[in-house]
């Protein structure tokens, strides 16, 4: 009888380990993909924000490539 009792035990345990690892991992990923959107975002502000700069200190024509290089001033 005990012998059932344990295995029961052992199994829930088992089941409910799988299911919160399973979730676990599906929000390990979607948080380290966010954060490396989070990243690419910040990095393409920056070059965005210095280009900006560049140009309204200069206060001349800028042309700029498909890229987003400053090609001439």
């Amino acid at each position: 009888m005990i012998i059932y009792f344990v295995s029961g035990i052992t199994a829930g345990v088992t089941i409910s380990a799988y299911f919160i690892g399973k979730e676990l991992f599906a929000f390990h990923r979607k948080n380290s993909m966010q954060e490396k959107q989070l990243d690419r975002m910040r990095k393409l502000n920056h070059q965005l924000s210095t280009k900006i700069s560049l140009i309204s200190t200069n206060k001349h024509t800028a042309y700029v490539n498909e890229k987003g290089d400053l090609v001439a001033q």
